[in-house]
C-alpha cells in the first residue's frame, strides 16, 4: 500500500508539471489551434500522421522531423472543433522552450 501511494504521488507530480508546460505552450505558441475543425487543420498542415477515435475524443497528430503536434477534439459535438493541443518531441516529452516551439511551427509551415 505504501508503494502504491508513492507511485500515485509521483504520477500526480508528473501530471502537474505537464499541465504547467502545456499551459506555457499555449502562451508561447504563435498559432492557436483551438476552435479549428479537422478540415481547416488539414488545409493548413496537410494530412495528419495519425487520427485516433476514442469514445468521446478524437486525437489527431501532425509529425515533423523534430516534433509532434497533438490536437484533441470532443467527438460529442456534431462538428467537432479542436479543444486542446500539445507539442511534444520525438521521444514524447512536452516541448517547453520558446525556440523549440517556434522551430516546431516553422517545420510544420514548411512541410
Amino acid at each position: 500500500e505504501d508503494i502504491l501511494s508513492k507511485v500515485k504521488e509521483e504520477l500526480n507530480a508528473i501530471k502537474n508539471v505537464e499541465s504547467k508546460v502545456a499551459t506555457k505552450q499555449k502562451k508561447i505558441a504563435k498559432v492557436n489551434f483551438i476552435g479549428k475543425t479537422l478540415d481547416e487543420l488539414i488545409k493548413s498542415y496537410g494530412k495528419p500522421s495519425l487520427i485516433r477515435n476514442d469514445t468521446n475524443t478524437k486525437t489527431v497528430r501532425f509529425d515533423t522531423l523534430n516534433c509532434r503536434l497533438f490536437i484533441y477534439f470532443n467527438n460529442s459535438f456534431q462538428k467537432p472543433r479542436a479543444e486542446y493541443f500539445e507539442i511534444r518531441d520525438t521521444k514524447g516529452i512536452l516541448v517547453d522552450r520558446k525556440n523549440n516551439i517556434d522551430n516546431c511551427f516553422n517545420e510544420m509551415a514548411n512541410t
